[in-house]
C-alpha cells in the first residue's frame, strides 16, 4: 500500500478548498431577499429604485449594506437596513487560506459576504383618517 507524498496530499487540498462551493470566488455576488411592505399598495425601494410594490423577492448584492424603503401615494414611508457581514464563504477562504495562502484571494469577492436578513417586513404607518385628525371637543 503506497502512502501519498507531500505533494499529492497539499496539490489535492488546494483543489478541494479552491475548488468546493464554498470558495467566495464561485458564489453569486447577489442574494436574494424577500421584502414585503404592511401596506400592500406601498411602493418598495432598494437602494433608492423602485423593485415593486407589496411584495417582492429581489436579487440584492452581497458586499454592501442595503437600504430598503416603502413609500405610498401619500406619502407614508418605512425603511429598513440590512447590513452586510463576513460569510460562510469568507469563513471557509479564511480556514482555507491558513493552511494554503490561495484562499485567501476569495475574501476580495462579493461572495465572501451575507446579507444579515434573507426577508424583511417594512413597517408602514397607517393612514390617518379624519376623524382621528379633528381638533378634540372643548368647553364653549
Amino acid at each position: 500500500m503506497r502512502t501519498p507524498s507531500p505533494t499529492r496530499a497539499t496539490a489535492l487540498l488546494l483543489a478541494m478548498v479552491t475548488g468546493s462551493p464554498g470558495c467566495s470566488f464561485f458564489r453569486s455576488s447577489t442574494q436574494p431577499v424577500a421584502i414585503m411592505a404592511t401596506d400592500p399598495n406601498a411602493e418598495i425601494y432598494a437602494n433608492g429604485r423602485p423593485v415593486g410594490r407589496g411584495t417582492v423577492t429581489v436579487e440584492l448584492p452581497r458586499d454592501r449594506d442595503q437600504t430598503i424603503m416603502a413609500r405610498t401615494d401619500d406619502n407614508r414611508t418605512g425603511t429598513a437596513t440590512i447590513k452586510s457581514h463576513l460569510g460562510s464563504g469568507g469563513i471557509t477562504d479564511i480556514v482555507g487560506g491558513a493552511i494554503i495562502l490561495v484562499p485567501f484571494f476569495g475574501l476580495l469577492a462579493p461572495g465572501s459576504r451575507d446579507l444579515d436578513a434573507s426577508s424583511v417586513v417594512i413597517e408602514v404607518p397607517p393612514a390617518t383618517t379624519a376623524a382621528s385628525t379633528a381638533a378634540p371637543a372643548g368647553k364653549h
